[in-house]
């Protein structure tokens, strides 16, 4: 089954109507076919942003209809691989340790893209879809 990965950038444009990128965010849904996965850490970003714009109850909610996706765990490992790649020479200074964590990610679970407005991680190796 292809899975794709979420990015807290779609998530964070999905939840929150005042966003530039809310439309684009609401038209991609429903053309989401693929198995829906995304990393421990892109749901902590988002919440903590969600919860900080439109407070705990909103967010309770969106955490609430997106549980259909596997949150996949962030292990030492997968830490340390992405770590290796934030700290590698030839990373542009606009990426986060995060994005390089999920990039990771996107390469074991074999996504066919991955759902963001971060166009950096096309410099990751990953296949954008926005």
């Amino acid at each position: 089954m292809n899975s794709i990965l979420i990015d807290a950038s779609f998530y964070v444009s999905l939840a929150l109507d005042t966003d530039t990128n809310h439309l684009k965010a609401l038209k991609m849904v429903p053309k989401v076919i693929d198995f829906k996965v995304t990393t421990e850490d892109f749901i902590k970003e988002t919440l903590t942003i969600i919860s900080q714009r439109k407070g705990k109850r909103f967010c309770t909610s969106f955490y609430n209809s997106i549980l259909d996706t596997e949150v996949y765990p962030v292990t030492t490992s997968v830490f340390q691989s992405g770590l290796r790649i934030f700290l590698g020479s030839k990373l542009n200074k606009d990426i986060s340790l995060i994005d390089c964590i999920g990039s990771v990610v996107y390469k074991e679970v074999g996504a066919s893209g991955i759902l963001t407005f971060d166009s950096h991680f096309k410099d990751l190796g990953c296949k954008i879809y926005h």
